[in-house]
């Protein structure tokens, strides 16, 4: 049995919904992962992918956190994360006995390399210490 001309149309808006929903979410995961690409640095600051370095306070903020910069004690960059081995992370350590390591996923090894490479010019600007990524 085919079901009401109600029941039909209730079915073809719910499969409507589901596929906008899904369209949705892939914009969403696109938008937040290639967002993390675009990075502002000027004069004031750096900032990419939720950490700002503050050229004039000497300070980086890393999500929530604030520290100096003489606080970061590392920052490299590691692949192969994820459950299918294709997210990679900058990772960033600080003098912070609460919460040492802070992580930044990427989706392309070559991102999370850029990221770190421009961190390491910012913190440097910044009166902070020298890495070689």
């Amino acid at each position: 049995m085919r079901g009401t001309k109600r029941q039909q149309v209730d079915a073809l808006l719910l499969g409507f919904v589901v596929v906008a929903a899904f369209v949705a979410l892939i914009v969403y995961v696109f938008a937040h992962y290639l967002g993390k690409n675009s990075y502002k640095n000027d004069d004031q600051m750096f900032s990419q992918a939720g950490v700002t370095v503050k050229y004039s306070e000497a300070s980086i903020l890393i999500k929530s956190r604030t520290y100096p910069v003489a606080a970061v004690t590392g920052i490299r960059w590691v692949s192969g994360k994820g459950q299918h081995g294709n997210i990679s992370e900058a990772v960033i350590t600080v003098n912070d006995m609460t919460q040492p390591t802070h992580k930044v996923s990427f989706i392309t090894p070559a991102a999370a390399e850029s990221f770190v490479q421009r961190l390491s010019l910012a913190l440097q600007k910044a009166g902070g210490p020298t890495f070689t990524p």
